[in-house]
């Protein structure tokens, strides 16, 4: 297998199951919206949790991590802390400042940061 067919086969996987975990995460922001809970406390509650059952697949099945798996998470923390913030950035200018709905503005940063994420965990986390 050459590294065209394994990098496509890892960029399948990693985008079945994100769109999978992400579907469930959007039903689930979405959902609390719905009750109440705010844009920033419903995407920071959801965001552990996705990040979490992200890393255990994507070390297993996507990427078949050897590294330490203390070390790994640590680091899918470490670069999950800056693309938090940068999608709180995100809800912060397009939904408090600009008033544009957050279930539009979150599926659309969701697309945007899952490239970044599949960077980060591609040759920081699991290299």
């Amino acid at each position: 297998m050459n590294l065209k067919n394994i990098a496509n086969s890892q960029i399948a996987k990693y985008y079945l199951f994100g769109l999978i975990n992400n579907g469930i995460g959007y039903a689930l922001f979405v959902g609390l919206l719905w009750i109440g809970v705010g844009a920033k406390t419903s995407y920071t509650a959801l965001y552990v949790v996705g990040m979490t059952a992200s890393f255990l697949f994507n070390r297993k099945y996507v990427f078949k991590s050897e590294r330490d798996p203390s070390v790994g998470y640590m680091l899918v923390w470490a670069t999950a802390g800056a693309i938090y913030l940068t999608n709180i950035t995100i809800l912060i200018i397009f939904v408090d400042t600009l008033k544009f709905r957050p279930n539009v503005v979150q599926i659309i940063a969701m697309a945007f940061i899952s490239v970044l994420l599949f960077l980060c965990n591609k040759f920081v986390v699991h290299r």
